[in-house]
């Protein structure tokens, strides 16, 4: 608070209440014992009068004290929901930053390993040319989400998003996703079901749509134990785009849904609480939304809908 304001010294101000208080509540028992004075007949009426104005005064004194306390309380409740508000906003640009350094390191590492699997894919190419192409094909295209999932981790440690978006039909994007998570141990008993049209294209982070397809296809092949229908869906709304990935497990209670987006928040106990943080992460770089609902194979649908570019 200014220094210069009048509630800056609050000595002053009590002392101005206290004196005006005194000045009022003075004149009111002058005014009225005159009143009462001049009107009464008798000592019993006045005996009546000065009852009465006494039960006034108290209720007239009770709704000022009420008013100035509700004015008062109601002022600190606001300046103590501020001050909440801004240690919270304080403790989470302290997070903030230190996931950012975290993300920098773990990427730095990253672009290490990726390397390393660069080089080894190429000389399992060059050594074994009849290998299979298809499972090659798997292993580079993970390499490289891989690449392009670090180079994401750096632009988040540096707070600013420079991976460019691109235009991709999502279909494919899909099919390809799917290809992978079914080669998972946690998929590969799972039938995964894709629904979407032929040709659904959009500017998009290739890599990331691709991480939350896989994350949210792994929470469900989680949630039905490894041997349940998973279903892929994808629909434009006007300039609206919407992927869901559906479930038939025993779905996620309604008092749950908010939870699980925090951070390291599970239910699992192998998970690490952060699939669907990085679903979450994935629509908000997109500009859209995630919300989980309840699917109609009777387990848990999360929904992501995002602006068609």
């Amino acid at each position: 608070m200014d220094r210069h304001h009048p509630l800056a010294h609050p000595a002053r101000v009590a002392l101005v209440l206290s004196l005006t208080y005194t000045v009022l509540c003075a004149g009111y028992i002058f005014v009225s014992t005159s009143l009462a004075a001049r009107h009464a007949d008798s000592l019993d009426t006045l005996a009546r009068i000065e009852q009465w104005k006494g039960v006034l005064f108290i209720l007239i004194t009770a709704a000022i004290f009420y008013m100035f306390a509700y004015i008062v309380l109601r002022k600190i409740h606001r300046q103590a929901e501020q001050l909440h508000d801004q240690e919270a906003t304080l403790l989470k640009a302290d997070r903030l930053n230190l996931a950012g350094a975290m993300a920098m390191s773990i990427a730095h590492d990253m672009n290490n390993q990726i390397t390393i699997l660069s080089m080894g894919m190429e000389e399992l190419r060059l050594t074994a040319p009849t290998a299979n192409a298809e499972c090659m094909r798997c292993l580079r295209s993970a390499v490289e989400q891989l690449g392009e999932l670090s180079h994401q981790l750096l632009a988040t440690g540096r707070q600013r998003r420079d991976t460019e978006m691109t235009k991709a039909n999502l279909r494919t994007l899909a099919e390809i996703t799917i290809d992978m998570a079914q080669r998972h141990p946690r998929v590969a008993s799972c039938t995964l079901v894709l629904s979407m049209p032929d040709v659904m294209t959009t500017k998009v982070i290739q890599s990331l749509v691709s991480h939350m397809l896989m994350n949210a296809i792994l929470n469900a092949a989680d949630a039905t134990k490894g041997g349940g229908r998973i279903e892929i869906r994808g629909m434009t709304n006007g300039e609206q785009v919407t992927l869901e990935v559906h479930d038939d497990g025993p779905g996620i209670p309604e008092d749950q849904r908010a939870h699980v987006i925090k951070p390291f928040y599970t239910t699992k106990s192998h998970g690490h609480g952060l699939g669907f943080l990085s679903i979450d992460y994935c629509a908000r770089m997109h500009e859209g939304v995630l919300s989980i609902d309840r699917s109609d194979l009777g387990g848990c649908c999360v929904r992501v809908t995002f602006p068609q570019v």
